[in-house]
């Protein structure tokens, strides 16, 4: 499923939602598998109202889609986190190189920032050497154009989420860590495909295209969460539409023992409008997600990161996204074998 970004400052202004769309966007993130007659249920709603709402949310580009969250490292890979600034004379050039990134099997997310940075590629790779030789391939054809890159490697994601939280009805963070071993199959990678372009889709419309019973589609499934290969299923949002702004935020630290780290866990975990956190390898230690409605907003979060955090803050950066090109949760890479 590549998708136009969450963010698309570019082109697009806010769509009203009610409480029942609020609701059903909730619903849908926490769990987009869940059938209409649970979301009428939670939402008060005839089931025949919240698949047009559902619809009609997906015709604004409020939903961009829906997907199963996966743990990459069931797969041997890491996520890395590349940022660029590139030379705009050279436009032609440039628009070849984000056509490239655009078209790589390992490419999940490009960004475009304001600030600092012009884009940032997320990518999986099997550890640094390929992460290298990636980038090698990529960067040795567009020398004219990358004027300076810097690289994060995710070493552990604290929290990830696709919805603001003052939307969502309760937190829902998790730790991702491998549970266990999984011996996955062709078929078994078939049923990540489909989900991926629609993980709403029944087992019955699954396993017709599969060629499999919906039973054995569902155990399938089953057996990918109990492994922990699957996370969650979720929704694609476009928070731009829904009137929210993207900073990324960046910190490196003095020290960051596991005191310090159970701290900052609890901390994100209280705050509403943090995404996604990750501790990261590379200049940076933390790097953070945060969706705002105003600026306002952002300035007492960041403010309340500075004074828990103060005696072991070294520097920070902010970022303001501009648009997220594309997002491709499961990457070619490993459903393309």
């Amino acid at each position: 499923m590549i998708t136009k970004g969450r963010i698309q400052e570019r082109e697009q202004n806010s769509v009203k939602l009610d409480i029942k769309d609020k609701k059903i966007l909730t619903l849908l993130a926490e769990n987009s598998r869940m059938p209409l007659s649970g979301i009428a249920k939670s939402v008060m709603l005839s089931r025949d109202s919240v698949s047009y709402r559902i619809k009609r949310l997906r015709e604004n580009k409020v939903i961009l889609g829906f997907f199963p969250l996966i743990n990459y490292k069931h797969f041997g890979y890491n996520i890395f986190h590349v940022f660029l600034i590139l030379d705009e004379m050279h436009k032609e050039e440039r628009e070849k190189l984000l056509q490239e990134i655009y078209n790589h099997p390992n490419v999940i997310s490009l960004m475009e920032y304001n600030d600092r940075w012009d884009y940032q590629i997320s990518l999986l790779a099997k550890g640094i050497r390929d992460y290298d030789k990636i980038m090698t391939d990529i960067t040795s054809k567009y020398r004219n154009v990358i004027v300076e890159k810097d690289i994060l490697e995710v070493i552990r994601t604290y929290k990830m989420s696709f919805i603001p939280y003052d939307i969502k009805s309760r937190i829902n963070t998790k730790i991702f860590e491998q549970r266990g071993d999984l011996d996955y199959d062709e078929k078994d990678l078939m049923i990540l495909k489909i989900l991926t372009d629609d993980s709403r889709q029944s087992t019955y419309e699954i396993g017709q295209k599969v060629g499999l019973n919906p039973d054995t589609i569902g155990y399938r499934i089953k057996k990918m969460i109990d492994s922990g290969l699957l996370m969650n299923f979720t929704s694609l949002n476009n928070l731009t539409s829904m009137g929210y702004h993207w900073c990324t935020f960046v910190m490196q630290m003095k020290t960051f023992d596991h005191k310090h780290e159970m701290k900052f866990q609890g901390f994100i975990k209280d705050n509403p409008h943090i995404l996604r956190a990750v501790k990261t390898l590379g200049i940076w230690d933390i790097m953070m997600y945060i969706a705002v409605d105003n600026v306002k907003q952002y300035h007492k979060i960041i403010k309340d990161v500075k004074r828990e955090f103060y005696d072991i803050i070294k520097h920070y950066e902010s970022w303001m996204a501009y648009e997220e090109h594309f997002y491709n949760p499961i990457p070619g890479i490993i459903i393309n074998k």
